[in-house]
């Protein structure tokens, strides 16, 4: 009996001391803590079942429940070019970083994407990423959506802007325009992920053709400047110009109003004397006579002799 006894104290203590090594493993294992950079989602047996907000918290230790982090402030991710290889200095690949522009030409774009999870239970279901704890195919599956939805977004606003407008003033029109439209397509996925800027930091020709498309843009800026100067000689020579023209054409109308009337009253005159003619033939040609030496002396010397008394003649005078 007092063995039974003792035997049966022993399983009590043995009960009391699992279920007290049970509770405080449940405990201290359970309790937690959520930055403020983050929250935590908890599933139980596979199912959410609450989200937790920054600060100390408590979950039942796996397998019963299980913590997934989250975090909330905002992540960027490059496109056009992986971080890894600039860093090892080496260059994005072709089908990475080129697009091809409306007027078919092409351009190498790398840009940044700033982002953040609003709802990352959402985030989570939609992509798939039931997992424990944000691991590198979490993160990758993620980028490669993000990334997705900004290429195709940049795909088809470069099919419809040329190279010059894209790398010039359209760039800015360009990150407003993809952000836009990879936003939507992230939202019809229902993804839980909120875009806050796409960044464009390079957009240039491929580097194979880099140094042509400088000629032809240096070809098009001299272009440009003679035109400038042209329209500039243009406009500063075209007021002098018309001024002339004006001018020469009022001294061509009254040189013109001039001789019509010298003419018509030529033509009176040389009318008004056919009829004296007509009237007086002997007269006429007196007249004429006058008329002719009046115009012949008018152009030469004129010495003037004055007869005398004897018979000889004197010069009077003499004019020019």
């Amino acid at each position: 009996m007092t063995q039974s006894r003792a035997m049966f104290v022993t399983g009590r203590v043995l009960g009391v001391l699992f279920w007290l090594g049970l509770i405080g493993y449940a405990v201290g294992g359970g309790v937690f803590t959520v930055a403020q950079s983050e929250v935590a989602l908890i599933y139980r047996c596979g199912a959410f079942v609450r989200l937790a907000p920054p600060g100390m918290h408590f979950a039942w230790p796996p397998p019963i429940e299980r913590i997934v982090r989250i975090p909330t402030e905002t992540l960027r991710m490059p496109v056009g070019f992986s971080l890894n290889d600039r860093i090892r200095n080496l260059l994005p690949t072709e089908t990475e970083s080129q697009w091809l522009t409306g007027d078919t030409n092409i351009v190498e774009l790398q840009a940044v994407v700033n982002y953040s999870l609003h709802d990352p239970r959402k985030s989570l279901a939609s992509l798939n990423e039931l997992v424990p704890g944000p691991t590198a195919a979490q993160l990758g599956l993620r980028s490669f959506v993000i990334r997705v939805a900004v290429e195709t977004a940049f795909s088809e606003l470069a099919s419809g802007m040329s190279i010059d407008e894209l790398i010039s003033g359209g760039k800015t029109q360009l990150q407003l325009d993809a952000l836009a439209r990879a936003q939507a397509f992230l939202d019809r996925i229902d993804s839980g992920i909120l875009l806050t800027q796409v960044n464009i930091t390079d957009a240039n020709p491929p580097v194979a053709a880099r140094e042509a498309f400088t000629d032809v843009q240096s070809a098009k800026a001299e272009r440009e400047r003679r035109i400038s100067e042209a329209d500039g000689y243009r406009r500063t020579t075209l007021p002098d110009a018309q001024a002339e023209s004006e001018r020469q054409y009022q001294n061509a109308a009254k040189y013109a109003s001039e001789t019509i009337s010298e003419a018509t009253g030529e033509a009176k005159r040389f009318t008004t004397l056919l009829e004296e003619v007509s009237k007086n033939r002997d007269l006429a040609k007196r007249r004429l006579w006058l008329d002719a030496m009046t115009r012949i002396l008018a152009k030469g010397e004129k010495i003037f002799y004055e007869p005398t008394a004897d018979g000889t003649s004197v010069r009077v005078w003499l004019e020019k």
